[in-house]
């Protein structure tokens, strides 16, 4: 071979070389491929991560939302106790000036006034408290008869002052009885730690204190009427005396209705039991 032909194979390879390190390597191709190759595993492994942060955030967001809210009520608390002592222009600018009227507050109220009776019936000195009642605490029990009397003047008291002309709507209702109920708050609170300085002798003291909160408590919701009702004293008399009287229908009725629902209950408990025992003979 000689020299000019092995030159020429030089450079025949030459060529070659360059023009395959020349080519462009396509990596959009290979790209894809691979980040749809990896995109599930990684949606696998950051699944649970989000999932677990969307949970903590939803769990936090409503934790914020109900210490607002609270916030809110508590913040409201003092204008609940302004109405005690100024009962005619506090009631009346809870109604009008609906800044004035908290729905938080309102619901405080009420969770105090069951923990108070509760706390009353648990912490009383056994001088003055039910033995039997402390021993055998049912707390749902507790809750719902404490409540129940508030709710029923709530609900008849918004039937009639309806059908008398009254200017004040249920939420208003609602919310002036929960302040009215300030004072048993307040009593039971306080007939705690009395109970544990009181003697025996002394008990008549005690139940005058009792009922002095739950005189006040009637004397706060009679006021309340007046004022969110704009009723005179005359109309607001017939009123209280009409929503007792619904008061004791609505007890009836509800009591009524859940008896037919027990009765009911039972027949039908006693129908399959009779077409069991007669499956099984």
């Amino acid at each position: 071979m000689t020299d000019n032909e092995k030159n020429m194979e030089n450079e025949v390879e030459n060529t070659a070389q360059a023009e395959v390190s020349s080519e462009p390597v396509n990596d959009a191709a290979v790209e894809p491929v691979v980040s749809e190759a990896e995109s599930p595993l990684k949606n696998k492994k950051q699944l649970p991560d989000n999932v677990f942060m969307k949970v903590l955030l939803f769990i936090w967001a409503k934790l914020k939302q109900f210490g607002l809210a609270v916030w809110d009520g508590l913040k409201h608390i003092p204008y609940c106790c302004y109405c005690l002592t100024h009962p005619f222009e506090g009631f009346f600018r809870m109604k009008e000036d609906k800044r004035k009227q908290s729905m938080a507050a309102t619901i405080i109220l009420y969770a105090l006034l069951a923990v108070s009776a509760i706390a009353k019936q648990q912490l009383t000195s056994y001088m003055f408290a039910n033995v039997e009642s402390q021993l055998n605490l049912d707390v749902l029990k507790m809750v719902f008869t404490t409540l129940l009397p508030y709710m029923l003047w709530v609900v008849s008291s918004w039937c009639f002052t309806s059908l008398m002309d009254g200017e004040g709507n249920l939420k208003d209702i609602f919310c002036a009885t929960a302040v009215a109920a300030i004072p048993v708050i307040a009593v039971n609170i306080v007939l705690i730690p009395l109970s544990y300085l009181m003697t025996s002798d002394e008990s008549n003291l005690y139940d005058f204190i009792s009922a002095l909160g739950t005189i006040l408590m009637v004397a706060y919701m009679f006021l309340s009427m007046m004022s969110t009702q704009q009723y005179s004293v005359l109309k607001a008399i017939g009123t209280a005396l009409l929503t007792v009287v619904g008061m004791a229908v609505i007890a009836f009725v509800v009591i009524l209705f859940f008896y037919l629902i027990q009765q009911v209950w039972g027949f039908i408990s006693s129908v399959f039991s009779e077409i069991s025992y007669r499956l099984n003979e």
